[in-house]
């Protein structure tokens, strides 16, 4: 349902203003966001293989509801922690982008 949420608001955020979001997805790079979109995951670590990948000029994402949402503020600091990992993510919807403001680790 909180995706839901997420999906909803990024149908109206084009007509109003920033709109508040918490969704339940996982973080990781614009290269392999493609495969998690799609249900799939990696044979190795996710987050060893997300940082190296953000390191290389990939950019931070937000998988949920297999919808791929852009990260805006890519020099949040917790965004290194949790790559790679299912998160339950807050955050501020603007220019078709998310504004994290928090990340917390997903409840199983």
């Amino acid at each position: 349902m909180a995706a839901a949420v997420l999906v909803a608001a990024v149908g109206v955020a084009s007509l109003a203003q920033p709109t508040t979001v918490s969704a339940t997805g996982i973080m990781v790079d614009s290269n392999c966001a493609e495969r998690y979109r799609q249900g799939g995951r990696k044979a190795t670590d996710e987050h060893d293989c997300t940082l190296p990948c953000v390191g290389r000029g990939a950019k931070f994402v937000f998988v949920s509801e297999s919808i791929v949402h852009p990260i805006h503020n890519q020099d949040f600091p917790d965004l290194l922690r949790p790559a790679g990992a299912q998160v339950q993510m807050v955050g501020t919807l603007a220019d078709d982008a998310i504004v994290v403001s928090r990340l917390t680790a997903a409840r199983p």
